[in-house]
């Protein structure tokens, strides 16, 4: 294999594209030579800045020509693309391609009758993820306009195709997206101080295509079997034939607080998980089309898999039809996953991670790639995106620094990029800002010869499908998974990967490697799923932390049996809704020795997190910020370290068996102190025990510190250092080394 070598001079060759595995991370070969895998998003009058840092690849959406029934004119896309290659005829392309069929086009006035219609009875604003019409046409579209381009003469110019819908064109079915009305033209947001019943926001869709497909998907789940419908809707009058789609108020309710209990709410679940296969086949047919166009010669690949995303108020997974990623993941006509960075705490003193979930995209065999759209200190201040003003990077260095920090965080799990000049505002348009790029640039070509495997010992397992059987419409749990891992779990001085719950049924062996287990948000599970992740964790001298109601629900049964029969620790439960936090009473545990008395964690306890959810639509008396039912350990085996705060029942507990040790907390944000604290007793390597943010794999590491001063870095086995932005020798086959860091700056170092 050519690692890092010049492309073929010549527009004229035939381009073969491929992506490999090797050495812990999927590779984008392009004639058998490997390129870095950083792209650059931004308008052809500011690509000649990129391709003075040494980018190859551009990726932007470019017109797919289709511009009335039946009508088809590729004068523009022709264009756009010659745009680029006026540049430098040597550019790569990854179009980014969308379609007709949203706000009031042309294609949306001629089939009304296929659009999304909303609970209060309006049309919405794009076509319904059922359409058939719709998903036929729109192939048709995208395999004519793949016959154009790979018959034109800038074929081998085009690396693939990325395939886009939806709000923002990141496959968010449409309407389902109800904030920042301002920012994103949108009819509908949601606002703060409604209960869920009582928000008057309508909801998506009541089409006469979606609810032909519900009833068809009902058919097929029922296997035909009206009784066994009947029985789990508890409606003897219900028929496949006559069967709705529930209501915008059934759909909030849940019978449990914020867990939707199937035995009163199979109804809406069934809707959800519809949604989500009905999505995503509209997805996978045009992926299909497109890969079976181009064959393996190129890539194919879609936004997908926002499983962290914490979005607030008007923004439910469970609407957005996203939660399908293993469905994604499994299919061969999907070459590449990509997401952008997630938007919490992404300013100069905060972090990168994605919004999606790339190393369970790696560990499937998927590229991915993360759109790096952080603002810099040039973006317009007037621009209304992303809080307009805020997290906006006050000078030339925050900005490096931030570039070099999300540059780390990409390249320590082995994924790819794109640096976004979002608007074409030129937001890289500066002298130190290429420079700061062509050296990123160079350090990645100078990685490509190592190993990118991880060594991070602490796996964290999310399941997409127990967004289903939580209430939406009120976000909490949700936003603040989002909120603990940006502000909390990424400062404990140690790195974690994350996986899906269903990759211990894929990945077994891959998952065994670990030492610690975080479950934050488990609380549906199979049968299948509970057996193994029990067979792997309780094994080795592992320790995992279960959080608030992990297996609760077993298959489609509800009981407190589930979570002991999963964790080893009993658990009980008080149904009610409460503001919680949690009081450390034990602080001679090695888990809690060294906090301060009167420690506590909850989200009651977290004042900042409160301002967060203000700007996106929250209130401080908001009635949706509360957690129910409130769960606790009554195991009297168990090592109370910590209280709930209404009812004094314990909620942070402890249980050691022979060969693994159970943890075991009542609700989330669980402080960056505790975890620290949780990891070390697991014997997960920390790389600082300052509480900095690190990135890190086989042969790289980052520190990011939160505050400045001087820094002892441990490394788990002895290695020689180099400084890689100031290409230097730090330490020789050392175990550790101390460095004076300023805070908010990116340390990278290559370790040999």
């Amino acid at each position: 294999m050519n690692r890092g070598a010049d492309l073929k001079e010549g527009r004229k060759m035939t381009l073969m594209v491929e992506i490999v595995r090797d050495k812990g991370s999927p590779l984008i070969l392009v004639n058998g030579k490997v390129i870095p895998t950083i792209l650059a998003y931004t308008t052809p009058k500011y690509w000649s800045d990129f391709r003075r840092a040494g980018i190859r690849v551009i990726t932007y959406p470019i017109s797919i020509g289709w511009v009335g029934p039946g009508k088809f004119d590729y004068t523009e896309t022709d264009k756009q693309i010659e745009e680029f290659l006026s540049v430098d005829p040597e550019t790569l392309i990854l179009p980014r391609v969308s379609f007709p069929g949203s706000n009031n086009d042309w294609w949306c006035k001629l089939h009304p009758e296929e659009l999304v219609r909303l609970s209060n009875g309006e049309r919405g604003s794009g076509h319904s993820s059922a359409s058939l019409i719709w998903r036929e046409e729109a192939s048709n579209a995208l395999l004519r306009f793949i016959e154009h381009v790979e018959k034109s003469d800038y074929s081998d110019n085009i690396i693939g195709y990325h395939v886009c819908d939806g709000h923002f064109s990141e496959w968010f079915a449409w309407d389902s997206a109800n904030f920042e009305k301002e920012v994103h033209n949108l009819r509908h947001v949601c606002s703060p101080g409604y209960s869920a019943e009582r928000c008057p926001t309508p909801w998506p869709d009541y089409s006469e295509p979606m609810v032909r497909a519900f009833r068809e998907w009902l058919y097929r789940k029922y296997q035909g079997d009206v009784g066994a419908l009947r029985k789990a809707w508890q409606d003897p009058n219900v028929d496949f034939s006559t069967a709705e789609i529930p209501s915008r108020v059934e759909r909030v309710r849940s019978g449990n607080f914020l867990i939707r209990d199937p035995a009163r709410c199979m109804k809406i679940i069934d809707y959800d998980m519809c949604l989500q296969d009905v999505h995503t086949d509209t997805l996978l047919k045009l992926c299909r089309v497109a890969k079976e166009k181009v064959g393996a010669g190129k890539i194919i690949g879609v936004f997908y898999g926002y499983t962290w995303t914490g979005f607030f108020r008007g923004f439910y997974m469970q609407n957005a039809g996203h939660l399908a990623f293993s469905k994604i993941l499994h299919s061969p006509c999907v070459d590449f996953i990509a997401a952008p960075c997630e938007y919490d705490n992404r300013g100069a003193d905060g972090v990168c991670f994605s919004q999606s979930i790339p190393e369970t995209a790696v560990l499937h065999g998927k590229l991915f790639f993360n759109e790096v759209d952080p603002k810099t200190f040039l973006t317009d201040p007037q621009m209304k995106w992303h809080h307009k003003e805020d997290l906006k990077p006050r000078s030339l260095d925050e900005t490096i620094e931030i570039m070099k920090r999300n540059y780390s965080y990409t390249h320590s799990i082995g994924v790819g990029m794109w640096w976004t000049d979002l608007f074409g505002q030129g937001w890289y348009h500066h002298e130190e800002i290429i420079w700061a790029l062509t050296k990123i640039q160079k350090i990645e070509e100078r990685l490509l010869d190592f190993d990118h495997s991880s060594n991070r010992e602490i796996a964290v397992i999310l399941d997409e499908k127990s967004l289903l059987y939580e209430r939406p419409c009120q976000n909490l749990m949700m936003s603040l998974r989002s909120v603990w891992r940006q502000w909390e779990l990424a400062y404990i001085g140690a790195p974690f990967d994350t996986y899906l719950q269903s990759d211990f049924i894929d990945h077994e062996e891959t998952l065994r490697k670990y030492k610690m287990y975080i479950f934050p948000n488990n609380i549906h599970m199979s049968g299948d799923e509970m057996e193994k992740i029990k067979d792997i964790v309780r094994k080795d001298k592992k320790v995992v932390l279960w959080i608030w109601a992990p297996g609760f629900i077993m298959d489609n049964c509800a009981s407190v049996t589930n979570i002991g029969d999963l964790t080893g620790v009993k658990v009980n439960c008080e149904n009610i809704e409460a503001r919680l936090h949690v009081d450390i009473t034990n602080y001679v545990h090695p888990i809690t020795a060294n906090l301060p008395k009167g420690s506590c964690f909850g989200p009651e306890m977290s004042r900042w997190h409160t301002v967060l959810f203000k700007e996106s639509g929250f209130i401080e008396d908001d009635p949706n910020f509360t957690i129910g039912p409130v769960f606790y350990s009554d195991d009297p085996e168990a090592i109370i370290l910590g209280r709930i705060s209404i009812n004094d029942k314990p909620g942070l507990v402890v249980k050691e068996f022979d060969d693994w040790t159970s943890i075991y907390s009542s609700t989330l944000m669980i402080s960056k102190d505790i975890i620290r604290n949780i990891a070390r007793f697991a014997g997960v390597h920390l790389y600082v025990e300052s509480g900095d943010l690190v990135y890190s794999n086989k042969h790289f590491l980052c520190i990011y510190p939160r505050l400045g001063g001087k820094k002892v870095i441990n490394l788990p086995e002895p290695k020689t250092v180099i400084d890689l932005w100031n290409d230097n020798l730090v330490a020789k086959n050392a175990h550790r080394f101390e460095v004076d860091m300023e805070p908010n700056k990116a340390y990278m170092y290559l370790l040999k």
